[in-house]
């Protein structure tokens, strides 16, 4: 059986602990592997090296390492991580687009506003029953 270690870093409080190691602390893990900003490759190579493309310059969620992906042209980023965007163009399209995404903690604002209406109706119930 072989096991194939990528990255041994250390952790800086014990040194005998990488990376992969199962003992890794849990919250410090995403650190030892995720791939720092200043080693990005700015360029990709393409058709077996023939052409050169700019790289995608985002950071993969899962693998914390940097997007594989050439990026799309006059952008940092591939059509994945949000290249291909590019946002609402009109006055009305960009209102409704803070409307949509007005979210506060769990819940967008009407939710609020239509648990708030209930709790008011509520209370006015209990004060009438509770009143006479």
């Amino acid at each position: 059986m072989f096991i194939f270690i990528t990255n041994t870093k250390t952790w800086p409080e014990n040194p005998t602990l990488t990376a992969l190691d199962p003992r890794t602390p849990a919250k410090t893990h995403h650190k030892a592997i995720m791939q720092p900003r200043n080693t990005f490759e700015s360029h990709i190579s393409l058709m077996n090296r023939r052409m050169v493309a700019p790289r995608c310059q985002a950071l993969s969620k899962r693998s914390k390492l940097q997007c594989k992906k050439a990026s799309l042209t006059g952008k940092q980023v591939c059509m994945f991580h949000g290249g291909k965007s590019t946002g609402p163009v009109t006055k009305d399209g960009r209102k409704r687009c803070a409307i949509a995404k007005t979210v506060h903690g769990y819940e967008t604002r009407a939710a609020r506003e239509y648990r708030a209406n209930k709790f008011r109706e509520l209370k006015v119930l209990f004060d009438r029953m509770y009143s006479g």
